[in-house]
């Protein structure tokens, strides 16, 4: 009991345990997600106090420097109860952050501080794709209009802001750039896709097996080969393991993992298992095929 209430304390306190880059243009979060936080005995009762208490809401009026970990923390925290098959709490904190998307971005509060404006406009394509994905995951259609946005801004980022956008090679900016791909192939726009996967920044390490399998999926698609095909579902295994982490050094090479594997779900079940990309994609069968 009181190793449960050490823990409770610290997770509700602060939420989610948030490491800072000293660069007005490259401020990250990493978050410690509920699984890593509490010992198994403290899961059910924190979901549950999770789901009564809205400490967000509480504390809207303080200036957020990271706005857009309002919507992503909540939907991490749905795909986390989703995975398992909990959908009553997972339709909890999607209806969390569909509401403080919509607020964030009805009364401007992407842009709060100094640090939120050097985050911008890619502070924004995460709320926008944070909305778009729980609403969907609450059975709505995709909006792959707002998906498409989404994309532009995560580029516009990383090539106006990001302390390395002249030349790639931080494994930040490789990751949202990436995020601008699958944001691209998501919104069914393999022109756009095809245009980033262009680049000739060299990628590395998790990023660069990422990028060489969407830049050939883009080339070949529709014609996938059986051999592709192979390929593919052993990289969906891969980044859907909970576990999956990059280590450089002794140190991990950034990775938002719950966001790669939902987009990974949704781009298998679009370009490799659908007959057509624009055929709707069912939210139930991309949870399932995520799920480890």
């Amino acid at each position: 009991l009181i190793m449960c209430a050490s823990y409770f304390d610290v997770f509700f306190h602060f939420f989610s345990f948030f490491f800072f880059f000293n660069d007005t243009a490259t401020t990250e979060i990493y978050t410690l997600s509920l699984h890593d936080a509490l010992p198994i005995s403290c899961y059910q009762e924190a979901w549950d106090q999770l789901v009564h208490d809205d400490t967000d809401e509480c504390h809207w009026n303080v200036r957020k420097d990271l706005p857009a970990s309002l919507v992503s923390q909540w939907l991490q925290n749905a795909l986390q109860c989703a995975y398992p098959g909990d959908r009553t709490r997972a339709s909890v904190f999607l209806r969390r952050a569909t509401y403080f998307a919509d607020r964030l971005i009805s009364e401007g509060r992407y842009l709060d501080t100094e640090i939120a404006e050097a985050g911008h406009p890619r502070n924004l394509a995460e709320i926008l794709r944070g909305r778009a994905y729980a609403h969907w995951l609450l059975g709505k259609p995709l909006n792959r209009r707002d998906i498409r946005c989404a994309a532009e801004h995560f580029l516009t980022w990383c090539r106006t802001k990001a302390a390395d956008r002249r030349h790639i090679h931080d494994s930040i900016t490789m990751s949202f750039y990436l995020e601008a791909i699958r944001a691209a192939m998501i919104a069914s726009d393999l022109d756009y896709a095809g245009e980033l996967l262009k680049a000739k920044d060299s990628f590395r390490w998790h990023h660069a097996r990422e990028f060489d399998l969407w830049r050939r999926l883009v080339a070949m698609y529709p014609e996938v080969t059986d051999e592709f095909d192979e390929e593919f579902e052993g990289f969906f295994d891969v980044v859907r393991d909970p576990d999956f982490q990059d280590i450089v050094g002794g140190l991990p090479v950034f990775l938002n993992r719950d966001i790669l594997a939902l987009e990974t779900g949704i781009i298998r079940e679009m370009y490799i298992i659908r007959a057509s990309p624009l055929d709707p994609v069912d939210p139930d069968e991309v949870v399932r095929a995520v799920a480890w």
